[in-house]
């Protein structure tokens, strides 16, 4: 009997569904959980409070400089250092395109408020034995590593960067007026608004192997007891996810109280984070500019391999181990070695248990002003 070949056609189909529907269930899934995940996130962003528009956040006195784009975006030609400090100190994250400005401030912030929601994994602890972190003592090298890592995408065009270099440069932060954005004060000069000023500090974070080459590290910046990360890299494993968690715990050591970490992504989950509102964050910082009291990280000279210490910080680099382990360690002798965070509140006589108090209020602020979304409690061993 001659086959059918309409029969043979539907044998064959089915043979090729038999051979491929392992693939395709597995690429099913893959697509179900991408979509998944994207609901989630787009629901959490949802049950956050709305903000108002971008326009309102911009301070009357910097609306000659500065207008909205679109997004989260704003827009201006000027890359003025004191532009830049002056935007910090309003929230907006400063980024740039080529020739251009374009100062950030998302709708939803991802934050880690300081000490009670930071999370580092034993792996990531234990992988910091092997790495030593230090700041402000490559800052171009940190710089390029940024850009090579992160290729065309990356923002660090060099007017910002030159802008950076001189905020950093200064030995004693940059000084910026504060100026309140309500009534006859928006018309006001900045010397003329409230007297008070506040000190951005900027510094590059590095992080070294055994064999001291520079293996990651990050750029970023002080408005208070606010520390922003803007952007970083890692070009050795578990680098980067060593350099988070180590600065993560010396800015609890040194009384920071809120981790400001930009755009949502999944390690920084990881890390602890949450999603805040807009008003929520701009409110932050404008009670962190207020504060009397500088918190700087450890920036150090070191000359001819010795370190040449200024009048305000202790040591150029330790240990990152140490240094998420609180700091100190017991020698076999029975005395204590003490790390970078320890010496430097001996030195400004800063109590770690007061801070972590200040730390509580603000957690209990920013949770009574809004609703946090979930975290992951686990912690990915990348950055």
């Amino acid at each position: 009997m001659t086959p059918n070949p309409k029969h043979s056609h539907h044998r064959e189909r089915d043979d090729s569904y038999s051979a491929t529907s392992t693939t395709t269930t597995t690429t099913r899934t893959a697509t179900t959980l991408r979509k998944k995940s994207a609901r989630e996130q787009r629901h959490r962003q949802q049950q956050l409070p709305s903000s108002q528009s971008l326009q309102s956040y911009i301070p009357a006195y910097l609306r000659p400089f500065v207008l909205p784009y679109h997004g989260d975006f704003c827009y201006t030609p000027s890359f003025h250092p004191r532009l830049v400090a002056q935007l910090m100190v309003e929230g907006f994250l400063p980024i740039a395109t080529e020739g251009v400005l374009l100062p950030k401030l998302h709708e939803h912030r991802c934050v880690v408020t300081l000490p009670d929601r930071l999370h580092v994994s034993k792996s990531t602890r234990k992988k910091a034995k092997g790495f030593t972190i230090s700041f402000n003592q490559a800052f171009e090298e940190v710089v390029e590593g940024c850009r090579a890592q992160h290729g065309p995408q990356c923002w660090l065009y060099p007017s910002l960067v030159q802008a950076f270099i001189t905020i950093a440069n200064n030995g004693h932060g940059m000084r910026v007026p504060i100026i309140h954005s309500d009534g006859e004060q928006q018309r006001a000069s900045p010397l003329e608004s409230t007297g008070k000023t506040c000190t951005i500090h900027l510094y590059s974070v590095e992080i070294w192997n055994n064999d001291r080459q520079l293996v990651g590290g990050e750029l970023g910046y002080t408005v208070g007891s606010v520390y922003t990360s803007l952007t970083g890299f890692s070009a050795q494993d578990s680098a980067g996810s060593v350099q988070l968690a180590a600065l993560g715990h010396l800015l609890c050591q040194l009384g920071f109280t809120l981790w400001d970490l930009g755009m949502e992504m999944e390690y920084k989950r990881n890390l602890g984070s949450q999603l805040v509102p807009r008003a929520v964050f701009v409110d932050a910082i404008h009670r962190a500019r207020e504060e009397t009291r500088e918190r700087r990280l450890l920036t150090v000279q070191a000359r001819e391999g010795s370190c040449n210490v200024d009048n305000t910080d202790p040591l150029p680099y330790d240990n990152a181990r140490m240094i998420i382990d609180g700091g100190r360690r017991k020698h076999t002798d029975g005395n204590t070695k003490y790390g970078v965070a320890d010496q430097w509140n001996a030195m400004k006589g800063i109590s770690v248990t007061a801070a972590a108090r200040k730390a509580d209020e603000t957690t209990s602020q920013l949770s009574a002003t809004s609703r946090l979304c979930p975290t992951n409690s686990s912690h990915s061993a990348t950055e």
